[in-house]
């Protein structure tokens, strides 16, 4: 079974299963699935952060709203990819606010690559977890190339093992990020998302979480235990529907 037959059989669960309640929902399924979730959660790490000092913030004048996909009638979200059956959601999520930062910065939506990211770097090549600020770290350290040298696609063998290939113009077609930011509050991350561009999140992914389609409208956790930490890029917020807008993979 390769990478992207386990997708399509995700898919092919989901819709078999769509409109029962999350406890009905097959453990095969759910189990499959949670093979998308690849946040490896540094528990250690985040306790220490939880454990700083905090004050409360409120910052005045944030717009109420704000999507980078129409910005001055310009669009800095590069358009939505598909990670397929690896855990490699937080690579996605770091190449797409990289893509997003060039754009707001040049005007020019790029395509980097995953692979490369995620395959190549001190990650290794294999479909486990990563942490946002790692992934970043790393494209900070060796850069990202654009996604014509090392597509997504073509990382995976014939058995679906992903492996790593280095271009040998690698060095002179790279995306490097200069610094990275955590944004403790929500007040925060607002701001930077009005102010600055996109940003990289985790978030909790619950068992009716697998149910939900972009027609559905704002997704909020009802009912079902948790199954892992997902990564995606937030493009936006809207105050009046109490949401943040997100990019998936």
């Amino acid at each position: 079974m390769t990478a992207f037959d386990t997708v399509a059989e995700i898919l092919d669960l989901l819709e078999q299963e769509r409109g029962k309640p999350a406890s009905a929902k097959p453990g095969r399924r759910q189990r499959l699935a949670s093979r998308l979730l690849g946040v490896d959660v540094p528990r250690a790490e985040l306790a220490k952060y939880a454990a700083r000092p905090r004050v409360a913030t409120s910052i005045r004048n944030l717009p109420a709203s704000i999507d980078w996909r129409d910005v001055g009638g310009r669009n800095h979200v590069s358009p939505v990819k598909d990670q397929g059956g690896c855990g490699s959601c937080v690579s996605f999520c770091v190449c797409a606010t990289i893509e997003s930062t060039v754009s707001i910065a040049t005007g020019e939506i790029v395509d980097i690559s995953e692979a490369d990211l995620h395959f190549c770097s001190a990650h290794g090549a294999g479909c486990n977890g990563w942490w946002p600020a790692d992934a970043l770290s790393e494209a900070q350290r060796r850069g990202v190339p654009d996604e014509a040298l090392f597509p997504y696609a073509s990382a995976f063998g014939a058995d679906g093992s992903p492996s790593c290939r280095l271009d040998p113009h690698r060095d002179s077609r790279l995306f490097t990020p200069t610094g990275q930011k955590v944004l403790g509050t929500m007040a925060e991350r607002k701001q930077w998302l009005a102010t600055r561009g996109p940003v990289c999140a985790v978030f909790q992914v619950y068992d009716d979480f697998w149910g939900y389609t972009s027609d559905t409208g704002v997704y909020r956790h009802t009912q079902g235990g948790s199954g892992g930490y997902h990564c995606v890029e937030i493009v936006g917020y809207n105050d009046s529907d109490r949401c943040w807008i997100a990019k998936n993979s």
